[in-house]
This record gives C-alpha cells, sequence and structure tokens, in this order.
C-alpha cells in the first residue's frame, strides 16, 4: 500500500491522496499514446518525487497518473505549469505515466463472444465515463480490424450522460469461424475507438482483441465448441492466477491463523481479483482463472473470492487447485 500526494510548485501546496479511496476503478489498460513518463528521484524516508508539467493543452480535461496496473485521478490537486508528484512507497514506483484523457471518456472496453444457430456473433462494449458536473455529449466511432488491415466492420454511436455519469454503448457483429481466436491459431483483430466531442477527435484508443467461446463439460474444456484440454492437464500460458499467496502463513483458520478466513482482511482478496480481471479481460488466451498462485488455506475469504470472480468472469472457469474437495472451484 502507498499513497500519492502532490506538491504544487508554485504555490508550495502539497495534496496527501489515500490511494485506498481516490484509485481509480480498474480497467483494462489501454496504451498510453499521449502520456509523459515519469523519472522519479529518492527524497528519503520512503518518498519518490518525480517533476511533471501540466501545459495549457490539458485545460478542461483530466490529469491521471498509472503506476504499474493503478490509476488515480489527480485532476483537482494539479495546475498548469509545473508540478512534483510525490508517491510514499517502500521501493521506487515503475512504469508510471501522466496523462491526460478527455472528460468524457472511454473508461473501459469489453467483449461477449456467443454462438448462435451456425455463426458467432460479437458484442462489444464501449464502457464511457464523465467527471463533469453538467451533462455531456459524445460519439463513439468504432472501426474492428482485420490482421491484414482491412475493416470487419465499423458503426458509431452517440452518448449523452448526466452529470459525473457512466453507461456502456453496445456493438455487435457476427465473426467467421475462420477469424476465431484459438490455441495454436491466435488471431487477433485491432479494436479502433475514436472518441468525437463537438465534432473534433479528443481521444482515440487501440488494442488487441481476439473472439472465442470457453466452456467446462464434464471437467474438460471446450474453446469454440471443440475439446481443448482436461483441467488438470491444461498448459499454464492458459491459466492467469490471482496474485494472492498467503502459504506462508500456515494451514489454521482458527483466529489468528491463515488470513485467507479472517473476514477483516477480504479486500486484500478482493482487491486483486477485480484488478486482475479488468486488466486481462481482453487476453483471449486467459482461459481459466486460478485464484492463488500458491496454496493459501481456504476460507471465507477465498469464497468470496471465488463468487466475485464467477460473477465477473462469465464462461471462464475458476479454479482452485488447493480446495481439498470444497465448492469454490470449478
Amino acid at each position: 500500500m502507498f499513497f500519492i500526494s502532490v506538491a504544487l510548485a508554485v504555490c508550495a501546496k502539497e495534496v496527501h491522496i489515500d490511494a485506498s479511496s481516490t484509485r481509480e476503478a480498474p480497467r483494462t489498460l489501454f496504451e498510453i499514446t499521449d502520456g509523459v513518463a515519469l523519472e522519479f528521484s529518492d527524497s528519503g524516508s520512503d518518498t519518490w518525487t518525480a517533476p511533471f508539467t501540466v501545459p495549457f493543452g490539458w485545460a478542461n480535461r483530466q490529469v491521471m497518473v498509472r503506476i504499474g496496473d493503478a490509476e488515480w485521478n489527480i485532476t483537482r490537486s494539479v495546475e498548469e505549469g509545473a508540478n512534483d508528484l510525490i508517491v510514499h512507497a517502500d521501493a521506487m514506483p515503475q512504469d508510471a505515466t501522466i496523462f491526460s484523457p478527455p472528460t468524457i471518456r472511454i473508461r473501459d472496453v469489453y467483449t461477449t463472444t456467443t454462438r448462435i444457430a451456425d455463426h458467432y456473433q460479437t458484442q462489444i462494449g464501449v464502457v464511457v465515463k464523465t467527471d463533469a458536473l453538467n451533462p455531456k455529449q459524445c460519439r463513439i466511432l468504432l472501426d474492428l480490424v482485420r490482421p491484414d488491415g482491412s475493416v470487419a466492420f465499423y458503426d458509431k454511436r452517440d452518448i449523452e450522460l448526466s452529470m459525473r455519469g457512466e453507461d456502456t454503448l453496445r456493438f455487435i457483429t457476427n465473426i467467421p469461424d475462420s477469424m476465431l481466436w484459438r490455441p495454436g491459431k491466435p488471431i487477433l483483430f485491432t479494436l479502433r475507438l475514436n472518441n468525437r466531442i463537438e465534432g473534433r477527435i479528443a481521444e482515440t484508443v487501440e488494442t488487441p482483441v481476439g473472439f472465442r467461446t470457453v466452456e467446462m463439460r464434464h471437467k474438460n474444456l471446450y474453446v469454440n465448441g471443440e475439446p481443448f484440454s482436461g483441467l488438470s492437464e491444461l498448459p499454464s500460458e492458459y491459466v492467469m492466477p490471482i496474485p494472492i499467496d498467503t502459504s506462508a502463513e500456515g494451514p489454521s483458520r482458527e483466529r489468528g491463523g491463515n488470513s485467507s478466513n479472517d473476514p477483516t482482511q477480504l479486500a486484500k482478496f478482493l482487491t486483486p481479483v477485480r484488478r486482475t480481471y479488468y486488466t486481462t479481460q481482453l487476453d483471449p488466451s486467459v482461459l481459466v482463472y486460478s485464484l492463488t498462485e500458491a496454496d493459501s488455506a481456504n476460507g471465507i475469504n477465498l469464497y468470496e473470492s471465488y463468487l466475485l470472480l464467477k460473477s465477473l468472469s462469465g464462461e471462464r472457469p475458476v479454479i482452485y487447485p488447493w480446495a481439498g474437495g470444497e465448492w469454490n472451484t470449478d
């Protein structure tokens, strides 16, 4: 756990931000194409400082910082010109970028593929969010580009959001069987989204996407309706573990034992579940989620983690190899 403060170089104002309450909701980590990498220096006492500049062109936009797979909206804490980002942590922050999306912006994307009769249909959900205190409108333009560069699908939708609102636009198209993602034939499209505000493109998002179905039948995994592997023989490159490991705390479920059975520690389990799911949801090679990285005993927190991950992952199985016959594993 660490927290961020922003020191404004002009007025020497320092604003502390508690990461547990101000961190943005997890989402797909789109590539930042117009951001600025931050370079930190050691300020002592587990404090790291990175200077950055807010240009005039960022007026009436948001200012956000991404460190690793976590993001913060620091718009209210900065001003035009020179600023210092101060991070309190026990190690130097890595992979840190400052960037400026529009106030009404593309927050996330998801896809769902289903077989209908003799063809496959994909729904592309585009989550749009605004931080404005008044209604905002935009138009989302979508291009789905084949690996050869040709456009497979194009559409556009208008959306209006009220104060600090969020909603999802849904686009539907058919995918030929020959263009589905498969193990050994990982076909990827490029999803390109343009956010047009008041007639101008204010934001562009591009991300690779693959389309496939996955389901469990009698402990066997089927991809696009075809048998692929038994769960016990599934290659590790298709399994995404949640970064939870309490194995060092021992097997005890008694008070003071493993935190997997301590309800006061629930957030320590649910937070990495959400972050891992949302940052990997568009990766078609993630066929199965594993609740932990190692034998972390079992208990109420892993039960709740399983239920949360099942509610998010849809068709993807969730396994806990150390469940010991309990119900929180597929």
